[in-house]
């Protein structure tokens, strides 16, 4: 189960790092921007992952785990001092938190509601456009998870969806 958690947070890092998130439109390649690509591709396979009881409860917590390490050591690695590390970490756990519930409501409610939280989190004052782009990749995203099978999930193995026929 650990090698499967590093599978994915290998596996989501490089989804939320391909160059198309972050087009002159797009998501800011800013630290800042980056977590927001990550929580939100997190969340989605975090999402997923819980419905796996209960061995995808361990590894969803073994994945949230990594995750926040790996958190923890871009923020020291960006210069960020150890006296401040621990207060930032706590605004990026409430960060996540608030993400994760704003993602979770908007995929019950309405794609309108996920256009909005993803505007307001990725965006913010940025072209309005580019919402609806990613609305549409994260629903895409959504049923590539719920369509993928349990043991391929618990072995971090999933065909993200390409980005580019989204974004461009």
């Amino acid at each position: 189960m650990r090698q499967a958690a590093e599978n994915w947070l290998s596996s989501i890092i490089g989804q939320s790092r391909l160059p198309v998130f972050y087009s002159e439109r797009g998501v800011p390649d800013t630290l800042d921007g980056r977590f927001e690509l990550m929580t939100l591709h997190a969340v989605l396979v975090l999402r997923r992952l819980r419905d796996l009881e209960p061995d995808g409860a361990k590894l969803s917590e073994r994945l949230f785990d990594r995750l926040f390490s790996n958190f923890d050591y871009a923020l020291r690695e960006s210069g960020v001092g150890d006296l401040m590390v621990g207060k930032r970490m706590r605004l990026l756990g409430e960060a996540y938190l608030g993400r994760a519930r704003a993602y979770d409501e908007a995929l019950q409610k309405s794609p309108e509601a996920l256009e909005a939280a993803i505007h307001r989190n990725l965006l913010d004052e940025r072209d309005g456009t580019i919402s609806t782009q990613l609305t549409e990749y994260v629903l895409h995203l959504v049923q590539e998870l719920d369509k993928t099978p349990d043991t391929s999930l618990m072995e971090a193995d999933i065909n993200w969806p390409d980005a580019t026929k989204f974004l461009s």
